[in-house]
């Protein structure tokens, strides 16, 4: 079992309905359940901010409490600031320390584990990232 604190979902559970992940393989592995603090600890929730939505002006954080009162603690909340004017809409964008610390950590955690992981997809699929065709066609021509 990966060491992100993942917990195996019991036989005979199903996900509910908003948990199904979409119909694109033909074998399922075991379901497990990871805490958004394992993903904030390996830098995973990192690499997710940088790389994808802080460009886009979102984030994901999990919640301390500060971000929605009403929400228990411990759960991943996204968030936009796409409602800023067209000039200032350029992204989000980490303190070095963070990045320091963000790199820092998913570095340790690809050491331990994830490269494992990665070596045993490319040897199953051929493939770390599953592509499309015109696959980020629409960035390239920016």
């Amino acid at each position: 079992m990966d060491p992100l604190n993942a917990q195996e979902r019991p036989e005979g559970t199903e996900e509910s309905p908003n948990q199904k992940s979409s119909e694109c393989s033909e074998t399922r592995l075991p379901s497990v359940t990871v805490s958004p603090t394992s993903l904030q600890l390996n830098g995973i929730l990192f690499q997710i901010n940088r790389q994808i939505l802080h460009p886009l002006g979102m984030e994901i954080r999990i919640n301390d409490g500060k971000i929605e009162e009403m929400l228990p603690p411990d759960v991943l909340v996204v968030t936009s600031h796409n409602e800023l004017e067209d000039t200032e809409r350029a992204g989000l964008v980490f303190t070095k320390e963070e990045l320091a610390t963000g790199r820092e950590a998913f570095n340790n955690y690809m050491r331990t584990s994830g490269l494992g992981i990665v070596k045993n997809r490319v040897s199953k699929y051929a493939y770390v990232v599953q592509e499309e065709k015109n696959d980020g066609e629409e960035v390239r021509k920016l």
